[in-house]
Parts: structure tokens; C-alpha cells; sequence
């Protein structure tokens, strides 16, 4: 993806947020000596699903790095690299993480690339008081509101409801008006947080497309469940170094779970399909103007996306309420 204002922003927030943080360091009792490097320290999203993206976020930062050494480095020191390859994967952070600040001993880090991989981070960026740089996530500062965190995302000041709201006025204006919304997300940090968005749009407008039948199947789980199992595999000595799917405990349909967002909202259930050919081209057209527009995120919607708790529910008592919100 082309984003060349995207790449000019994170150099110059680079070099203020690192700049700042070593000036505060030097207050203290630890003093470097000149030629010792500054260590920036980071995983990215080199191999899955957002490589494509991750690859060329490393090579803006590593171009950044190059011409800044040309230049005499920051603060009189040479900046040094240490990245891993996250995979894609939230579940790799934490370790990552903690190897670049107790091994690697690096000075200042950056976030992986989107929501997903900065929403573990931020627990551990907390916990040391780190000023950390997140690389285009949705809202994920919302419910921590952690001031030394930094964002490159241009959300504005409502990025919950930023990616979706285009939509919701667009389709206010035709007439006949719809009349009924469906909200699709899956089970991870990013899509969470746009759903949160949805929600707040389908009370101001009412409606929300839905691809196709929405027969795929799914296991919705409430956030504050997975808080309570990732404190409870943190706890878990058998849980010490395992990936686990951790899925909720109904399997109902995406329209049954859309559905249940509509209950939640005490809203009636009002669920317009959208015939999958139109899916597509409204989606070609929106390509246009919202780079980031989807037509896979429809396909998604006709597709099974379950997954086995059994390893979970062993190891560290995994046990979800049935999904059935309520939105105050």
C-alpha cells in the first residue's frame, strides 16, 4: 500500500519521540557514552497475513535509520535496529518484547504493524512507563488513555466510528432509507474495535449491510472473557509457552450473531442481505475512496470460523459466558 505521507510522518515521529525519551534517560543516573549506540527495538509483521504491509513499514524505518546515521545520528550517537519477526501472530509480543528490553537492552520501542500486534504491547509498555510509537492501529489508546503512547493513524478523534461512518451517510441519503444493519467482526483486537464504532452507527442510523445469507459459522466471545482467560493462562503454569484458540461457547451463524448485536441494542432485528454480486461491486467502488475497503470481508461472512477450546478449558479452566450482550 502506498503511503508516502504515512512513512514521512513516522520518520519525523520517530525522531521526536526517541530524541525525547533519551533527553529524560539522561536525567537520570544512567549516562551513555557517545559512541554507544541508541537501540530501537520492534517486531514486525515480516511473514502472514500483514506482511505485505509489515515488510515495507521496515524498510521506511530502516531508510529512516540509514539517512539519519548519514547525518550524524541523534544525539551525537548512531541508531541501531534490533527487529523480529512477529508473524502476524499477537501471541508472539510478549516475548518479543520482553527479549528486547531484558536481552537486546534497547532504548526505545516501536509498535508491529496495526492493531492486532499493538494491543498486547500495550499491557507491557504500561507496566515499564515506555513511550511507545504505535504503527497504524485502531483505537487502541481508547480505554487506557496511557499518555506516553504515540499513534500514526488518521483516525481523528473518534477512531472507532473514523472507518465506518462514510457508509452509514452514504447510505442515510438513499432512498428508500434502509431500515436494518448487520455488524461482522471477527475475534481479534481490530475488528473489535470497529465494531464498537458500528455500534454507535447503528444507533444514529439504524442499518448496516449484510453479504449474502451470512450462513458462516462463528464463536463470539465478550472481551471481558478473554481478559479473564489471558489472566488465567498467565497464571497457569501448563500454559507456559502455548497458543491457544480460545473461541466463545455458542456457534451460531454471523446473522444469528448480528442478530444478537441488534438484541443487545434493543433494537428489532432488521438484517438486509445483500446479494454477493452487489457486495463486490459496491466494494470496487469504494476502493476509490477508502484504501482500505474489503470485498473479503463479505466472502468471510458465508464462511465456518470455529475453532477447538478443548486445549484451553484444560490448561487453564476456559470457560466464556454464552454471547448474549448487552449495550448500555
Amino acid at each position: 500500500m502506498n503511503r508516502p505521507w504515512t512513512w514521512k510522518l513516522l520518520s519525523f515521529t520517530l525522531v521526536g519521540a526517541v530524541a525525547a525519551t533519551l533527553v529524560l534517560a539522561g536525567a537520570g543516573v544512567f549516562v551513555a557514552r557517545a559512541a554507544d549506540p541508541i537501540k530501537i527495538g520492534l517486531g514486525m509483521a515480516l511473514t502472514g497475513g500483514l506482511s505485505a504491509n509489515g515488510k515495507p513499514a521496515l524498510m521506511a524505518i530502516q531508510i529512516w535509520k540509514d539517512d539519519v546515521n548519514k547525518k550524524g545520528g541523534l544525539l551525537g550517537r548512531p541508531v541501531e535496529l534490533i527487529f523480529y519477526d512477529d508473524q502476524t501472530n499477537p501471541a508472539t509480543v510478549p516475548g518479543i518484547y520482553t527479549k528486547l528490553l531484558e536481552v537486546d537492552r534497547v532504548d526505545f520501542v516501536v509498535s508491529g504493524y496495526g492493531t492486532n500486534l499493538i494491543a498486547p504491547l500495550m499491557p507491557i509498555a504500561m507496566e515499564r512507563k515506555l513511550t511507545i510509537m504505535g504503527i497504524l492501529g485502531l483505537a487502541n489508546n481508547e480505554k487506557y488513555k496511557y499518555p506516553n503512547y504515540f499513534q500514526i493513524q488518521p483516525a481523528g478523534p473518534d477512531p472507532q466510528t473514523s472507518t465506518a461512518i462514510g457508509f452509514f451517510e452514504l447510505a442515510a441519503r438513499q432512498n428508500p432509507k434502509p431500515q436494518t444493519v448487520a455488524i461482522v467482526g471477527a475475534d481479534a483486537e481490530y475488528p473489535q474495535n470497529a465494531m464498537v464504532g458500528a455500534r454507535e452507527l447503528i444507533k444514529k442510523f439504524g442499518f448496516m449491510p449484510l453479504a449474502g445469507s451470512g450462513s458462516g459459522l462463528r464463536q463470539p466471545v465478550h472481551a471481558q472473557d478473554l481478559a479473564i482467560g489471558a489472566l488465567a493462562a498467565a497464571a497457569s503454569p501448563a500454559a507456559a509457552n502455548k497458543i491457544y484458540a480460545i473461541p466463545g461457547t455458542d456457534t451460531v451463524s454471523y446473522r444469528e450473531m448480528i442478530g444478537r448485536i441488534f438484541d443487545g441494542l434493543h433494537k428489532p432485528r432488521r438484517i438486509i442481505p445483500v446479494p454477493p454480486l452487489l457486495w463486490r461491486a459496491a466494494f470496487a467502488l469504494a476502493k476509490r475512496f477508502i484504501a482500505n475497503a474489503n470485498v473479503a470481508m463479505g466472502n468471510r461472512m458465508s464462511k465456518d470460523m470455529i475453532f477447538d477450546p478443548a486445549p484451553a478449558v484444560q490448561d487453564f479452566g476456559w470457560r466464556p459466558r454464552a454471547f448474549r450482550p448487552v449495550f448500555k
